[in-house]
């Protein structure tokens, strides 16, 4: 009989860790997904909607009245204040010789938008129709 060669023990290759591998990945991924939300929740959020309104003529009047409207009642309760301003008489003249001017000059600027747009020998019903229809929301 034939002597046999002795017998090497082969051990398996030391196997990759998996699963550690796999959760230790799917931790990371779960921290950046949530400091991403965290920092997009930080800054207001995300807004969802139709966006901004493009700045019309229409925009700029009200926004003119407006501003115009809140500094004027600033001005008018300091000036009530003082003993400026004795009576309501008194304060709805105060205030509508101020806004009234500044008011007027806002609706000048869309007018004379209308008028060259569909204004004079080239109105037609349509063409102010047309014109004005857009200011609708």
């Amino acid at each position: 009989m034939a002597k046999k060669a002795p017998a090497i023990a082969v051990a398996p290759p030391k196997p990759i860790a998996w699963r550690s591998w796999l959760v230790s990945g799917a931790k990371a991924a779960a921290l950046i997904v949530v400091g991403a939300v965290a920092g997009v929740y930080a800054a207001g959020g995300i807004e969802v909607g139709p966006g901004p309104l493009p700045a019309d003529s229409v925009s700029a009047v009200f926004d003119t009245q407006e501003s115009t409207f809140r500094s004027l009642s600033g001005e008018r309760a300091k000036a009530l204040r003082a003993g400026e301003i004795n009576s309501e008489a008194d304060s709805a003249a105060w205030m509508s010789s101020r806004f009234i001017p500044k008011a007027e000059a806002a609706w000048i600027v869309l007018l004379t938008e209308e008028a060259k747009a569909f204004g004079g020998e080239q109105w037609t019903a349509e063409k102010e129709a047309s014109h004005i229809e857009r200011y609708a929301r």
